[in-house]
């Protein structure tokens, strides 16, 4: 195999890895910033709840990796509270 060859598969794989790497930071990127956005969805709507949010439920759900647990709360809260949207004029 000549030289050129060599160095040709050598960029070709780096670059594949590059894409690789590219891919999965893109992924993990973008599920923390579901996981945040989850977070601070269900923190504010516990906020505005008539009992607010304690301390302890606060950390709670801050410290959350796991999006399917932070779905179940606020579908836990749905549940539980009784609903009803605000009057239009």
């Amino acid at each position: 195999m000549t030289e050129s060859l060599k160095a040709a598969e050598t960029v070709t794989s780096r670059s594949e890895q590059g894409d690789r790497f590219h891919d999965e930071s893109f992924r993990e990127g973008f599920e923390e910033g579901r996981l945040r956005a989850a977070r601070r969805i269900l923190i504010r709507i516990l906020e505005l709840t008539p009992g607010g949010i304690s301390v302890q439920h606060r950390r709670r759900i801050e410290a959350s990796t796991d999006r399917q647990e932070l779905d179940d709360w606020l579908g836990a809260i749905f549940r539980i509270r009784n609903w009803s949207a605000p009057a239009r004029e």
